[in-house]
């Protein structure tokens, strides 16, 4: 979903992906949200990307490299290679 007037996220990326759900049935369902193809965020109002009052943007990004870190240890592991 490359789109010149699309939302940047968090991360600067501008490249962002509709959010598709699988029902019980066999369907699918493609919901409202959009997701960052580089760090997965999701977001309901691609036009409100912007973060609320107080949202402290450093420490959300300490813990989602924490996050990837430990994602990345995981698929290195013999655990996560399955």
């Amino acid at each position: 979903m490359d789109d010149p007037e699309a939302p940047e996220c968090h991360c600067g990326s501008t490249s962002f992906e509709r959010v598709v759900v699988a029902r019980p049935g066999g369907g699918i369902y493609r919901t409202e949200f959009i997701a960052c193809e580089h760090c997965r965020i999701m977001f309901w109002r691609p036009q409100q990307t912007k973060p609320a009052d107080g949202f402290d943007m450093r420490k959300a990004s300490e813990e989602l490299t924490k996050v990837l870190e430990a994602r990345e240890r995981h698929y290195r592991s013999p655990k996560g290679r399955r």
